[in-house]
């Protein structure tokens, strides 16, 4: 998986831009993921601070846990409806 399939995936649940940003930064309550060097980060960004942070060495493991991480906010299932049942074994289907 890669940063346009998530793109695709967010498109599809027509979720917000304002709720996430793929190219990582500090932002007023988002969902990142960025890329520093070789590590991959996804975090939650509230207030210009991040919370949440976990790193990763590989794009495809990044943007899995970032879907999963998104829309495990309860906020986001209530509205958009959950997200697991698109997934086997940690891979989109």
């Amino acid at each position: 998986m890669t940063l346009l399939d998530v793109k695709a995936t967010l498109n599809e649940y027509k979720i917000p831009e304002s709720l996430y940003s793929l190219y990582g930064g500090l932002h007023f309550d988002a969902f990142c993921i960025g890329k520093t060097d070789s590590i991959w980060e996804v975090y939650y960004s509230e207030r210009g601070a991040k919370s949440m942070t976990k790193h990763f060495t590989d794009e495809d493991a990044a943007c899995h846990y970032f879907l999963k991480f998104l829309f495990s906010d309860y906020a986001m299932q209530t509205k958009y409806g959950p997200f697991e049942t698109k997934f086997s074994n940690g891979h989109l289907i």
